[in-house]
């Protein structure tokens, strides 16, 4: 309050990006914030508002994250929200946005949320030719890469001294340890 007994109103200062974030939705955005700055809500309203709007069906969005708890936060959070909307019926949105969210909801399985290593996972299976793939290859678990990189860096340095390269000697010369 100030002195006068009016409320002081403080802007925040990305208050531009924030309103970037929910009203650019023809460009695509990467959001960029420590924790606790309200990332996941902006992009739940973002992508309600893709979806109301109709700019984008659900299977045309992809919110990539960093962890697998920001994205299970991020879908419960969007389903949550489409499910508050569709049942404000004293709500005076109209009947097209209406049907929008409702279809959206319905649909909600088909929108991507994920880590980067789900999104690229995702990509390499809908597409394994184009980047010479066998169709049916298989993510290494997370417990076997470590003993992959092993066996293959163990493979190679065989493969070296087999072909005599040069550049063993060379590293032989650093004296390398």
């Amino acid at each position: 309050m100030t002195d006068s007994g009016e409320k002081k109103v403080t802007e925040l200062a990305d208050s531009s990006a924030r309103s970037r974030i929910q009203e650019d939705l023809e460009t695509n955005l990467l959001v960029e914030a420590g924790a606790g700055s309200g990332k996941t809500t902006a992009l739940i309203e973002r992508m309600v508002a893709l979806v109301s709007e109709g700019k984008a069906l659900v299977n045309e969005i992809a919110a990539v994250t960093f962890t697998r708890k920001a994205a299970n936060e991020l879908r419960e959070g969007f389903q949550k929200r489409l499910e508050r909307l569709t049942r404000d019926e004293g709500s005076d949105s109209d009947e097209i946005v209406r049907e929008r969210l409702v279809s959206a909801l319905d649909d909600i399985d088909q929108v991507f949320i994920g880590t980067i290593h789900a999104f690229c996972a995702r990509l390499l299976r809908e597409h394994p030719l184009e980047v010479g793939l066998d169709p049916t290859f298989e993510q290494i678990p997370a417990d076997e890469r470590v003993r992959f990189e092993s066996d293959f860096w163990d493979r190679y340095l065989e493969r070296l001294v087999r072909e005599d390269d040069p550049i063993l000697s060379e590293l032989s010369n650093a004296n390398l340890n």
